[in-house]
């Protein structure tokens, strides 16, 4: 139910993250597989509602690191 109501709260945490160093992008993207992702108690309809097409769009502009 929080997650549910704070979709717009993980949206801005990827939004401008293509401008962080390294280090905190890779901080994020592990935080957030190991606590969302990987938490097989949330529902995936839940998963899917969070990564929507804007988040998406903000992870595409990362660039690729070494």
């Amino acid at each position: 139910m929080f997650l549910e109501q704070r979709k717009e709260s993980l949206a801005a945490v990827f939004k401008g993250l293509n401008q962080d160093p390294y280090s905190v992008v890779r901080l994020v993207l592990e935080k957030l597989w190991g606590g969302l992702w990987s938490d097989t108690k949330l529902k995936k309809t839940l998963k899917i509602s969070l990564f929507n097409e804007t988040v998406l769009s903000h992870v595409r502009k990362i660039p690729a690191f070494p």
